[in-house]
């Protein structure tokens, strides 16, 4: 199809997946029964995807309007696609982004899910080539969130760390991010001209003027040693060391652990999150 009849296929698939959600079903209010709209209204989604309802408007109007994966992978968690209605989503809204099927051929063997369930209280989860998360195990979920609802799209490292949710979790955020930020400068230096790159950093150049002034820096530098510092809603204050394991049968995938600071409490708190999840 052309641009023209796949902004009008995008308006026409968006409208009828919003028309055919109910707003309890999101934790929204319910509404007047003889209101002339079904489902969710305009207003919904673009609030639940943190964009603005003329933006979203346009975009239900067929118009040309440009979105970055950050920005479909919100709208794709807002309106509760699955992968297969994700990666349609992205065919038609921007197809010069890799489908979202590329980024599921780098499968998690069962031995490297079971390298990371043997990290028992200590959190672990695996990094792909694009700074995806891969697998994690369970306690890497109780502590940090729960990766398993985050869309494959938006399950990146810069896009979570630089998310309200995680700077409001992590007590050194801003060390951690700038340090964070200079290791993903030399990591990715040769694949900036990727699309998936590009609309990463222009989202997130716009979404944070932290991550726009940082990044304007150039700084680079290798994995530094750090040491995270989080305070964890049910356990309190968490230190945990970060440990990054290269893969030697895959450079680019890497496996991050964090063991807990030894001059503190963090360890008895981690398998006091670990006991909970088991018996309630």
């Amino acid at each position: 199809m052309n641009d023209e009849e796949r902004h009008i296929e995008l308006a026409t698939f968006l409208r009828a997946r919003r028309e055919s959600l109910q707003p309890e079903q999101l934790g929204l209010p319910r509404r007047k029964v003889h209101r002339r709209t079904p489902g969710l209204r305009r207003e919904d989604v673009a609030e639940l995807s943190h964009i603005s309802v003329t933006w979203y408007t346009w975009l239900e109007q067929g118009r040309a309007v440009h979105a970055s994966a950050l920005v479909l992978t919100r709208l794709a968690k807002a309106l509760q696609l699955d992968v297969t209605e994700q990666e349609y989503l992205f065919a038609l809204a921007s197809p010069q982004l890799p489908p979202l099927s590329l980024l599921q051929l780098e499968e998690v063997s069962p031995r490297i899910q079971l390298l990371l369930n043997a990290q028992g209280t200590n959190p672990a989860y695996l990094l792909g080539p694009h700074f995806e998360i891969l697998a994690w195990n369970q306690i890497a979920t109780d502590v940090f969130c729960d990766f398993d609802k985050i869309p494959l799209m938006g399950r990146n490292v810069l896009a979570l760390l630089f998310s309200d949710y995680m700077r409001g979790l992590i007590v050194n955020w801003e060390s951690i991010a700038q340090d964070s930020l200079a290791a993903f400068r030399i990591s990715a230096s040769r694949k900036f001209n990727k699309p998936g790159y590009t609309s990463l950093i222009e989202e997130l150049s716009k979404r944070s003027p932290e991550f726009r002034a940082w990044w304007a820096q150039h700084k680079v530098q290798r994995v530094p040693e750090i040491c995270a510092k989080l305070d964890h809603p049910i356990v309190g204050l968490l230190a945990l060391e970060q440990t990054m394991l290269i893969l030697q049968e895959n450079p680019e995938l890497r496996m991050i652990v964090y063991t807990p600071h030894p001059q503190t409490d963090s360890a008895n708190k981690l398998q006091q999150l670990t006991t909970m999840r088991v018996y309630g």
